[in-house]
């Protein structure tokens, strides 16, 4: 309780509850000597500690619907390109931090998908992963001219590194994936793996003599010169065929 009142001097000072606050009144003046709580002293105000607004109304961010069905879309897409789990963590987390970044904040859904795509494809060449930009524009239904500019506005606005990869970089994992093998087609059909490697080099080398590789996509040459060496090692397929 106040000893006495600043203004007037007098001791009669009593405490008011006529309000919610509570207040301490000088009779004799009127003067609002204290009101409770919501006063402080100057070693009070010296001693406080202060609180950002921000601070104050914290709360625990969770991620929004359309960021998390992003996730499961790029996992998806890492899935299916038999990414390691390592990689996948890195698309993900890069994802994140593209899906935020105040370039691609209030972008179309359709946009948000592509950007996917290109973090998948930027990790894929960082780890020397050989995946084409046609093979993610094919699954996620985008034609190579619009996921191109995303991919290039994504690397720039992350400051990335562009790292490219060639025809020869894909070729291995490319005659692989046909399964072509003695164990798994019939005999008729098969080929070692890596014979048709070889042929396939060989015929992707003398297109490049012939200036046939020059600006063209790799997809479409690939699949041409695996049909040919494959046609190539084992004829009497062409029948077939």
């Amino acid at each position: 309780m106040p000893s006495s009142c600043p203004e007037c001097g007098s001791s009669n000072v009593v405490e008011d509850d006529l309000y919610s606050q509570r207040q301490w009144v000088c009779v004799d003046c009127g003067s609002v000597v204290s009101e409770g709580h919501l006063t402080t002293t100057v070693s009070d105000e010296t001693q406080g500690r202060a609180v950002p607004y921000h601070a104050s109304t914290e709360v625990l961010k969770k991620p929004c619907r359309n960021l998390i069905a992003g996730f499961s879309r790029v996992r998806a897409l890492c899935r299916i390109l038999r990414l390691s789990s390592d990689m996948e963590s890195a698309v993900v987390s890069l994802f994140e931090r593209a899906y935020n970044h105040p370039n691609f904040i209030f972008v179309t859904l359709t946009k948000k998908e592509i950007l996917g795509g290109c973090c998948v494809l930027s990790v894929c060449r960082q780890c020397n992963w050989p995946v084409a930009m046609g093979t993610i524009g094919y699954l996620l239904g985008v034609d190579n001219a619009a996921l191109g500019t995303v991919y290039r506005e994504f690397t720039k606005a992350l400051n990335i590194e562009i790292s490219t990869i060639g025809i020869m970089d894909m070729l291995e994992s490319f005659c692989y994936d046909f399964k072509l093998g003695p164990q798994q087609v019939e005999e008729v059909f098969a080929e070692p793996a890596q014979r048709l490697v070889d042929r396939t080099s060989a015929l992707i080398e003398l297109a490049a003599d012939a200036w046939i590789v020059t600006g063209r996509q790799p997809l479409p040459l690939l699949f041409a010169a695996v049909y040919l060496a494959w046609q190539s090692l084992n004829p009497t397929v062409s029948d077939v065929a």
